[in-house]
């Protein structure tokens, strides 16, 4: 399974999950972002390719599963991808994977032993773990405080290989980040005054635009410049 069709189903995975914390109310403190079970509705049904999903998977952390997508003086914000085997549960009626806190009060299924990818947000100040958030998790919320964000992620789980939907998530992200300054600044040493800053902090960002713009047959290194300005 090649690195294209793996990110297009993880990206798809973590949206379908953040868009369901919020739909039915959930708390989703520590939810997976995607299961073995969740494959099957993104057209891996059979064993065979759900273990060749989880290996070709391994094989991408293998090389790096920290992506830097913020990194100043001394502070660097990574996405830390987690592929483990594990008990995880899912809501019945709502076809929701949840951590065990959702399960109170709801009619919970157990999937044992099961494959299951966790992504979280981890904050390092001068090179020490000081903040890790569920990624599921936090989109839940940011959803929640702004709908309009949910637009933003939805295109991006259409394709998250296309260079527009990789600037405009960029850019949407780029907005939250100004409009949220003054409290961010309280956690972050630098907030991008200009989305062309906040490109060139995010290494993950410039390396991810840069190689979709290279192997683009729409998309040229001009366009890239003006789209990044």
């Amino acid at each position: 399974m090649d690195v294209k069709t793996l990110t297009k189903i993880v990206a798809r995975g973590v949206v379908d999950q953040a868009l369901k914390c919020v739909e039915y109310g959930l708390r989703c403190l520590d939810p997976p972002a995607l299961t073995s079970g969740m494959l099957k509705r993104y057209g891996v049904h059979s064993e065979h390719t759900i273990l060749s999903f989880w290996r070709a998977l391994d094989r991408v952390l293998e090389r790096n599963r920290s992506l830097s997508i913020y990194r100043s003086k001394y502070m660097d914000f990574s996405l830390l991808l987690m592929h483990s085997l594990e008990d995880v549960y899912l809501v019945k009626d709502l076809g929701i994977y949840v951590d065990p806190v959702d399960c109170e009060g709801r009619e919970c299924v157990a999937v044992p032993h099961t494959h299951v990818l966790r992504i979280y947000l981890e904050g390092s100040y001068e090179g020490t773990p000081r903040l890790k958030i569920n990624i599921v998790n936090l989109l839940a919320i940011v959803i929640a405080r702004e709908p309009s964000f949910r637009s933003c992620l939805e295109r991006l789980a259409e394709d998250p290989t296309s260079v527009r939907n990789v600037v405009e998530i960029a850019r949407c992200v780029y907005g939250l980040l100004r409009k949220y300054d003054k409290v961010l600044a309280r956690i972050m040493d630098r907030v991008p005054d200009k989305f062309s800053s906040f490109v060139n902090i995010s290494p993950f960002l410039r390396s991810v635009l840069k190689a979709l713009v290279s192997s683009s047959t729409s998309y040229t290194p001009h366009d890239y410049r003006e789209a990044t300005e």
